[in-house]
């Protein structure tokens, strides 16, 4: 979608400044989203809407009053829902984090943003059970397309944009690359909280939310599913995706995916 320019010029004037983060659904973006805004503040409350039957985006706004710090959840696919609901606080937050779901889309300057990457053997297991087993819904060839166009947006960010990124994978299992990212994103890493499974977003595909997770199975999700073979075939065939996974995250995929 086309970014809106009201939005994006309410925002510019958010005092104490804004970060954004961007990645595809499962790709652990909740996960490092709850560890950032832990670090920045405390006591975050998900804002109760007025209207019971209020769009889901208005459910998925969280709120520190003590340092005014306001967080929306994938707000790329609502922007016109989130000026409302920003235009409707009686002051205007000090701080906002924003989350992009689904599309590299940044409403930002690429100095404000922060793009989360995971390995795609993983991060399809857990895309494909959340979407497709977890929902009963069909397997079907858009969704494949959709997956793997999608997935190379990202690869093609990474490699054409000055964005930070947060590899998911090191994240997960690595304190000094924490402490390393917690830098780059100008915080410091004192609440080093990664096996608790947020409330915010929609949890783990693997884990219920407000529960403590194993961190050393974050990056073994591939074990848990048996993808289907035509959807790993599809995904491993393509040679931008594989290269990238063996450069960044030393793996390879087929070998992970069983093809």
């Amino acid at each position: 979608m086309r970014n809106n320019k009201e939005f994006i010029s309410l925002i510019s004037i958010i005092p104490e400044g804004i970060t954004e983060f961007h990645g595809m659904p499962r790709t652990g973006n909740h996960a490092i989203i709850f560890w950032y805004l832990n670090n920045i503040t405390t006591d975050l409350k998900r804002v109760s809407p007025v209207n019971k039957k209020a769009h889901r985006l208005e459910k998925n706004i969280w709120k520190c009053d003590v340092t005014n710090t306001v967080y929306i959840n994938n707000v790329n696919q609502h922007q016109n829902f989130a000026l409302n609901i920003l235009r409707n606080f009686p002051v205007l937050p000090s701080r906002l984090i924003l989350s992009n779901e689904y599309k590299y889309n940044p409403s930002l300057k690429e100095e404000a943003s922060c793009l989360i990457i995971r390995d795609v053997a993983n991060h399809v297991c857990s895309h494909y059970k959340h979407f497709i087993l977890n929902t009963n819904a069909i397997l079907t060839e858009k969704y494949i397309n959709g997956y793997i166009k999608n997935y190379k947006k990202i690869i093609n960010a990474v490699r054409t944009t000055n964005i930070k990124v947060a590899n998911y994978n090191k994240w997960a299992t690595d304190f000094s690359y924490r402490n390393l990212l917690a830098k780059d994103l100008n915080i410091d890493n004192k609440v080093d909280n990664v096996d608790f499974v947020p409330g915010l977003g929609g949890g783990s595909s693997f884990t219920k939310k407000e529960e403590t997770a194993n961190r050393e199975e974050y990056n073994e999700r591939y074990k848990k599913i048996k993808l289907p073979k035509f959807f790993a075939e599809e995904i491993c065939k393509d040679q931008e995706i594989y290269n990238f996974n063996k450069q960044t995250f030393g793996i390879n995929i087929d070998e992970l995916l069983g093809v």
